[in-house]
């Protein structure tokens, strides 16, 4: 009969049990820290491409702003004070081009959007969570205070606007009002004097009426002036998040 005999198992001692438990924690203490550096890694990467791409948007912004407070608001106020002159010293038939174009242009709003980027970072806390930089993310908080306070008061404005956009129809007609659009989305910015058409007829010469009308502008001259600080505060923030960026993350050249 045939003897099986079983093979021989080696008994272990504790510090070899030990040694192999050590050598298991280190491997999955590596795994992880590897796994976390990793990540490190991936998210540095990801908040670099955020802050560049804002960084981006800013310098569109800060030209944008500019162009705002130093030539559209001060050209908006010219016009006016140039409405008013038209309208106080000039008599009404025989002037009609020249004050029409001043009423329109003292109508003409510059629009403003702040950067759509900065936008969706703030909404997105994922994303927010990213930036590492305390002094970048106070500063992005700031900068989200100033933006919400424009948006509230450029949606008052904007309603303001309307009301004084369809009250102009009660100057002119319809087809001037049209043919002085068009015009205005051709040029985008004030109406030349080759802009106006030919012949234009006033609705009424009843100089109440425009006095009426000029104190509805007057009212719309102190709102740009007051609007023109949101402008002044966001052109601050995206300068020092500029400033922020270049020492912190070296992209201002890029």
């Amino acid at each position: 009969m045939e003897v099986h005999h079983h093979p021989h198992v080696e008994n272990k001692g504790f510090k070899e049990y030990l040694l192999e438990g050590l050598m298991i924690f280190i491997a999955v203490t590596m795994g992880f820290f590897a796994e976390n550096l990793r990540e490190h890694f991936t998210d540095k990467k990801n908040e670099k491409q955020i802050i560049s791409a804002l960084n981006k948007d800013l310098i569109k912004d800060t030209i944008r702003l500019h162009y705002i407070i130093n030539t559209y608001v001060p050209a908006y106020h010219s016009w006016v004070d140039s409405s008013h002159t038209y309208v106080d010293s000039l008599p009404l038939k025989g002037n009609e081009r020249k004050i029409c174009r001043a009423l329109f242009n003292a109508t003409y709003w510059e629009s403003y959007t702040p950067p759509s980027i900065a936008l969706t970072i703030l909404k997105n806390p994922a994303t927010f969570s990213l930036i590492e930089n305390e002094k970048v993310k106070k500063e992005i908080l700031n900068y989200n205070v100033s933006i919400d306070g424009y948006i509230k008061y450029g949606a008052f404005l904007t309603t303001l606007q309307h009301y004084i956009d369809t009250s102009f129809a009660s100057i002119v007609s319809r087809t001037t009002c049209r043919e002085l659009l068009s015009k205005l989305v051709k040029r985008d910015n004030f109406l030349d004097n080759m802009d106006m058409p030919d012949l234009i007829i006033f609705k009424t010469y009843n100089i109440i009426v425009f006095q009426n009308y000029l104190n509805r502008i007057d009212y719309m001259d102190f709102k740009i002036h007051d609007i023109n600080s949101y402008f002044n505060d966001l052109l601050h923030h995206d300068i020092e998040l500029l400033k922020l960026f270049d020492e912190n993350y070296h992209i201002k050249n890029e």
